[in-house]
């Protein structure tokens, strides 16, 4: 009886070895499964930030609007605004050439006066 009890004994102990190293392995799966799916979300992250990234950029891009280099714009005008920087317009007069780059001031939120204006003409 005495050996049957040691007996029951050891294999219980084996049982709860076993047990608690298939939980400690079970944990540990665990861990490395969630780590797999945080750096896959981290890799989708960065490729949607990179996304938005070039979002902004062409969007940025599409609301500069071209400037027109034809031959027929022989006037151009410049002005430094505190509020909306540096503005240039060009058009075929000189009067033309100003509005546009009052205009341009003006849309960007700039304080925009004529005398602050520098202009001249293309002599090509």
């Amino acid at each position: 009886m005495k050996q049957l009890t040691s007996i029951l004994v050891s294999a219980a102990i084996l049982f709860s070895a076993s047990t608690m190293s298939d939980a400690e392995e079970y944990r540990r799966y665990g861990k490395e499964q969630e780590l797999r799916e945080l750096r896959k979300e981290v890799r989708l992250l960065r490729a949607d930030i990179a996304r938005l990234e070039d979002l902004i950029i062409e969007m940025h891009e599409a609301r500069q609007p071209p400037v027109d280099v034809s031959l027929n714009n022989r006037w151009g005008c410049y002005m430094n605004d505190v509020r909306a920087g540096g503005i240039y317009g060009v058009g075929a007069t000189e009067a033309e050439a100003k509005g546009v780059t009052l205009e341009k001031c003006s849309n960007k939120g700039g304080a925009c006066f004529e005398s602050d204006l520098k202009c001249s003409a293309n002599e090509s």
